[in-house]
């Protein structure tokens, strides 16, 4: 045998031993991968449940009703159930009785899917149905039947995780507990506005520690019981809300506008469903926004006062065009109309400066007659700009009218403005007698008044022709011949006495 052959040999020989030692391994590992790919299975109520590789527990359809079925995770133990992240209805299910517990302690469970297929129409009690789940973000129930449901009492209590839960069609007219039905859930809109609370003997921290909750909807038949034990918890007062509840009224969400305006411990106390159904939200703090129209020329040049203008955040406001002598529009910048935000806004209307022209204004100074007594001025500028004219004082003239704008601004046309004035009278007696001194100084006057003097004694001299005339000589004369008849008299009377003596 050459050294070709026993290379060979030698070769066939090693595969062989190979092929020994590892088959059975391979089978081994086969047969486990088969072993782990089977879904585990398990015995509910009378209903097989199996959980696939990807930690989904599987609820097939059946045409039996379960009555008064036990925990789900009692069935698959409670150890498994913690790993398990998605529950699945695969067919039609109807359940009866007492579903207390049913979906509790599923603490990574992250999604239900086809609950719509989980028949609720004999249902009676929801006991803690939910409780425990601390993974799972959103729960449509809006197929869910509770018609005959007496206890809802911490249905979801503890789903911190809880984001989106939708109860819109929950009929829970014969409910008699409610207590801890929400509590320590993170939702932040909730409409239980198909709620009845007629029948509820027990509201006890329905709504404990819901922080989150924000926006509440409520109907005509929901009231709560027995004052403020629902303990809807009081909002925190801040920069953004006032720490009250109020209505939206005809408002929004966002901008309410309604009557009622409660704290929460006033909301449980004073809310009546007859007349205050309605969604509730946390009211905003009044914030005001402001909008200021600035009117410029193309390089940014203030041409017109800006205006400001204030409101509400979320009211509507309105800016104006203006007209500007000497400019015309070209555009604006920013909204011209809108609504008022928390931050300023600034509207700015652009103008581009028109040709300029000059214009004239004329003021002229006449009297009534239209006779110029004082020299007219002139004044020029740009049309647009303004101008201002004077009324004049005019000696032995008085004010009296003017016609024209005073005031006003330059047009390519030119304007006239009269001031028109009422000449003095010159005639008119001085009550103080000063025009006396005035009217002897003035000659004309003097032998007016001499003249007029002749003719008054004249006219007595006719009258009475035995008074005297009225001179100084005949005024002379009388009280000589005064100081004689006295003389006389005495010296008659000193001779009548001398007579007698003797």
């Amino acid at each position: 045998m050459n050294s070709k052959i026993k290379k060979i040999m030698h070769i066939l020989l090693i595969g062989l031993i190979a092929f020994q030692v590892f088959t059975p391994y391979a089978m081994t590992t086969e047969v486990n991968a088969s072993i782990n790919t089977q879904d585990e299975a398990f015995n509910w109520s009378g209903v097989t449940l199996t959980i696939d590789n990807e930690e989904t527990l599987h609820i097939p359809g059946s045409d039996k009703t379960l009555t008064n079925p036990a925990a789900l995770y009692n069935a698959i133990t409670i150890n498994r159930a913690k790993k398990i992240e998605k529950i699945q209805f695969d067919g039609e299910l109807s359940v009866a009785g007492n579903l207390s517990l049913m979906f509790m302690n599923f603490s990574n469970l992250k999604e239900i899917k086809n609950l719509n297929k989980l028949d609720t129409t004999d249902a009676t009690s929801m006991l803690r149905m939910f409780e425990g789940d601390n993974s799972l973000v959103r729960l449509d129930l809006s197929a869910f039947k509770t018609e005959k449901v007496t206890n809802m009492s911490y249905m979801f209590d503890g789903d911190k995780s809880l984001m989106e839960l939708n109860l819109q069609s929950f009929n829970t007219g014969n409910v008699t507990n409610m207590s801890g039905m929400l509590a320590r859930i993170n939702v932040k809109m909730l409409d239980i506005s198909s709620f009845d609370t007629k029948k509820v003997t027990d509201m006890t921290g329905m709504f404990n520690e819901d922080r989150g909750l924000q926006e509440l909807t409520l109907g005509k038949k929901f009231n709560f019981f027995d004052g403020d034990k629902a303990r809807l918890p009081e909002i925190v007062e801040n920069d953004d809300y006032s720490g009250k509840w109020e209505s939206v009224g005809t408002g929004t969400t966002f901008n309410p506008n309604g009557k009622q305006i409660w704290t929460s411990k006033e909301f449980m106390n004073e809310y009546n469903g007859t007349a205050d159904s309605g969604t509730y939200v946390w009211q905003p703090q009044v914030m005001i926004g402001n909008v200021t129209a600035k009117y410029v020329d193309e390089n940014d040049n203030e041409i017109a006062k800006s205006e400001t203008k204030s409101g509400n955040v979320g009211d509507d406001y309105t800016t104006e065009q203006k007209d500007i002598p000497g400019y015309t529009f070209k555009e604006v910048k920013g909204n011209a109309s809108g609504t008022f935000t928390g931050e300023d806004q600034i509207v700015t209307y652009v103008y581009k400066k028109n040709k300029v022209y000059s214009g004239n204004v004329t003021a002229k100074y006449v009297d009534e007659n239209d006779n110029e007594i004082a020299k007219s001025e002139t004044k020029s500028g740009d049309v647009g700009d303004t101008y201002v004219t004077e009324q004049k004082e005019i000696p032995g003239y008085t004010f009296n009218e003017v016609k024209g704008n005073v005031s006003g601004t330059f047009t390519e046309e030119d304007q006239v403005i009269t001031y028109v004035y009422k000449k003095n009278n010159d005639s008119s007696v001085n009550p103080g007698g000063n025009n006396q001194n005035h009217d002897e100084e003035d000659p004309v006057i003097r032998g007016e008044q001499n003249q007029s003097n002749k003719k008054k004694d004249n006219l007595a001299n006719k009258t009475n022709v035995k008074k005297l005339p009225a001179t100084g000589m005949e005024t002379n004369i009388v009280s000589l011949l005064s100081v004689v008849g006295v003389m006389v008299l005495i010296s008659a009377e000193y001779i009548n006495v001398k007579l007698k003596n003797d």
